[in-house]
């Protein structure tokens, strides 16, 4: 068995959009984004501003990726499937 690499590619995406949203965390207040959305998550639950920043952010570095074909998330009924080619 051979290593390729893939997932140490996926984590290394997954720890660039962590990091985007812990600069965002430290700094929101100033930023004004403290608060709630006027959506709801598929439960019924008031959206955080975070919320939508850090999912936004996990789904725009994650499409990037080439180790990810989707992801799920708590913000979206559906899975999200990247279907874009990727080189």
């Amino acid at each position: 068995m051979k290593a390729t690499g893939e997932l140490a590619g996926l984590l290394r995406s997954i720890g660039l959009a962590a990091k985007l949203v812990s600069n965002h965390v430290n700094r929101a207040a100033i930023a004004n984004i403290i608060g709630s959305e006027n959506q709801s998550t598929i439960y019924g639950e008031r959206v955080q501003k975070l919320d939508f920043l850090a999912h936004n952010f996990f789904v725009n570095v994650l499409r990037q990726s080439i180790y990810c074909a989707g992801m799920v998330s708590e913000e979206n009924e559906e899975i999200i499937i990247f279907n874009e080619v990727k080189k």
